[in-house]
Parts: C-alpha cells; structure tokens; sequence
C-alpha cells in the first residue's frame, strides 16, 4: 500500500513533469500550475524538478535580490533539451494534451482571482466563474509579489485564452490583472489584459464592454498616448444606455475624467468626475467614493485653487478608515501623497512632510512600484520646499535610477523626477 506522505516521483512522473514544461505560457514556471495541470500534488512535482535540475534537463534562474521558498522557486528547461521535451510531449494523445493545458492555463486565471480580495477591497464585475483547476495558496502570500513575477506569463495566458474562447475566463483574469498591475508599471500587460476582456466581453458579456474599453483608455492616457486614450473613453461612454449598471457607469465616468485630466482638460474633467459623483451618492461604496474625491481634488490642483484641492483630498482621506482592511494600506498612500502634494503647493510643505513620514512604513518595500514612486516624489516636492537641497538631491538621484529602468510606463512620473533635480 503507497505511502500518501510519500512524494518521491517515479520516472515515470519525472518524464511527465518534463514534458508538460514544453506547454507552459512563460519563460519560467513554479511547481504549482505543473501540478494542477497534471493533477498531481505540489511536493511531488518540486520533487521531480529537484530530480530534473539535477539531471541538466532544467535549470533555476538567478533569484536576484530574493530567496525564495522551496514552492516559489523558478524552473525552466534547459538550452538544448527542448526539442527533446518537445518529442515526447508530442506522442501524449491531444485530448490528454488539450485538458493538462486547460487545467495549467486556468490555474493561472484562478490564482490571480484569489490573490485581488487579498490586495484590494475591489468591487468585481465579472460573473464567477468554474476554473478547470483550482488555486491552492498555502501560508503567507503576497499577491502584488505574485503578479510581480507572473505578470508576462499572465500576458501569454490570456492571449491563449481569448484565441481558445473561453470568454469567461478571460473576463474574470482581465478584471484581475487590472487590480494586480495598476500600482505597477507593467502597462503593456495591461493594455493587453483590457482589450482581451473587452474582445471576451463583446462576445459573451456585452454590458461588461465599456469598462475594459474605459479603462484600456486609462492605460493609453498613462502612456500618453492622449488622442487614442480620448478617443476610446468617448466611445465607451457611448456604449452606455439606460440599462448600464450604475457601477459601471460611474466607473466609465470616472475614468473618462482621468484620461482628460491627463491629457490637461481640467473643465472636462471636472465635469466627469462630477457626474460620476452623482451616481456615486447612491451606491455604498467607500472605496469609490473616496477615489472619486481624490481625482477631484487632483483636478482643483492641477487648476491651482489648492484650497479646493486640499479639502477635497482631507475628505479623501478622512473616507480611507472606513475602507476594509485589504488594500487600505495603499489606498490610503495614495490619498495622502496627493493630499501632501497640495499642502506643499499651498506652501504648508513642513505639514506635508509629516504627513508623508507617517504613511513611510505603509509603501517601503512594497512592489507597488508607482504608488511607491509618487510617495517618493511628493516627498521630495516637500523637502525641495522646506530648502533641504542635499536631501532632495539624493531621494531624486534614487528616484531616478528606479524609473530609468521601470518602463515607458514610467515616462511621467521620470519626467517630473529629473525636472526637480534641474531645479537644484
């Protein structure tokens, strides 16, 4: 009788490991989506792994700056080895095929819908939906850690996806990646998550369509691709009617006002934000109310009536204790950056200051690259204004070197770093 604590793999499984490595959507891969897709447990396919590095047939790439557990570690075939690979899994039937990669591509899907209610108190849109497997987290997890790793084979899983037509799937991984890389710079992930979900939307849910198109609007406008960005919130504010949820209506809004305060239409903006506001009044959503307060105040900002500016992102503020506990931490970062950045405007750069060394420990080391980018930034706003140039000097040389490297996601946010340091 087997042993069910007994996770040594026999060669068999090894060779199965192996083989399944050919079909997976990334560069590298954990244990975890290899034995969903072979419905065998986690340790026996680290096991088999540990077997196949051993062997040269796989090899682990450098972890950087992390050590990573045992269950989190990185795999991938070796240089040389994968047309063997590739033979092999050629002789499995395609039916067998056809369900391992099912199951390897929606555990990806699954995961990522676990991990958003752990990062965020996200409103979801998307209906649920049966994953032909199942995401199992043991232990602590970071979820904004986990896209952080996985967000290009993300990128590669829903592009197989939407070609497959699983249009529910796609949906519900869409809407995750949205929540997971918006405090990222992964743009082009996702720029190409939304119009995957709008392509599955218009396809299985038409009245989800407006809210990938607006929010793949988002992402073109933080790319300052302003003109395509104006042009596809229109059309998604278009695509609204008496039926639309008013969720989704207020969100379309909303996020037509960012696009245009992005492009530097304030009055517009202003009037979006507005409407959304009004539809707001009648949902319980703290969350969205207090987002909506701060894009108005950022928009009274960006016209210079920082009184305005400072109320409204105060009452922004003062909404974030109400938020549950899952993504308040950020919420609230990103609040109070604004909020400091008004105060410093308003010439109260010593009150900015103290407000922003409080949120500190909420941002550092998190991989919340932007959020983390404009804490840093308002903090040198304040300090430049409080005249502590040394300092200023090397929190914008840090900056600087950070988002040279994070991407043209990161354009703005550079352009802004390196105009403080001119000015010193």
């Amino acid at each position: 009788m087997s042993d069910p604590h007994d996770h040594r793999p026999t060669a068999a499984t090894v060779q199965r490991v192996f083989e399944v490595l050919v079909d997976h959507p990334g560069p590298t891969t954990t244990a975890a989506p290899l034995a969903a897709a072979l419905e065998l447990p986690e340790p026996t396919v680290i096991a088999a792994l540990q077997r196949l590095r051993a062997n040269d047939h796989v090899v682990r790439p450098p972890e950087g700056r992390h050590t990573l557990p045992e269950g989190d570690r990185r795999y991938a075939l070796a240089p040389g080895v994968s047309r063997h690979a590739a033979h092999l899994r050629g002789r499995v039937p395609p039916s067998i095929r056809t369900q391992q990669r099912t199951r390897l591509l929606h555990w990806y899907a699954a995961t990522a819908e676990v991990a958003v209610p752990l990062a965020f108190d996200a409103h979801r849109f998307s209906p649920p939906v049966t994953h032909a497997a199942v995401a199992r987290r043991a232990g602590r997890w970071d979820p904004l850690g986990w896209f952080a790793w996985e967000h290009d084979v993300l990128r590669n899983v829903i592009a197989t996806l939407v070609d497959w037509k699983h249009d529910e799937v796609v949906i519900g991984l869409a809407e995750a990646m949205w929540h997971l890389g918006r405090p990222t710079y992964h743009h082009h992930d996702l720029l190409h998550a939304q119009q995957a979900g709008r392509t599955a939307a218009e396809r299985a849910h038409p009245a989800l369509a407006p809210m990938f198109q607006a929010r793949e609007a988002a992402v073109l406008a933080d790319l300052a691709h302003h003109e395509d960005a104006l042009a596809a919130v229109d059309d998604a504010v278009r695509r609204l009617d008496e039926h639309t949820d008013r969720l989704i209506r207020e969100t379309v809004l909303s996020t037509r006002g960012r696009v245009q305060l992005a492009a530097g239409d304030t009055d517009h903006a202003l009037r979006s934000f507005t409407a959304a506001h009004s539809y707001h009044r009648r949902l319980v959503d703290d969350y969205g109310k207090a987002t909506l307060l701060r894009r108005i105040g950022q928009t009274h900002l960006a016209n210079l009536q920082t009184d305005k500016a400072i109320k409204c992102l105060k009452d922004a503020c003062a909404a974030m204790p109400r938020i549950p506990l899952a993504g308040s931490s950020l919420a609230r970062v990103r609040a109070i950056t604004h909020l400091a950045n008004a105060l410093t405007t308003g010439g109260r750069a010593s009150e900015a200051r103290r407000r922003l060394d409080r949120t500190h420990p909420l941002i550092k080391g998190t991989v919340a690259t932007r959020y983390r980018a404009g804490h840093d930034l308002a903090v040198a706003r304040a300090t430049y204004a409080l005249n502590d140039t040394a300092v200023t000097r090397n929190l914008t040389d840090n900056l600087i070197a950070q988002l040279e490297l994070a991407g043209p996601g990161a354009a703005r946010d550079l352009h802004a770093a390196r105009d403080l340091r001119r000015r010193l």
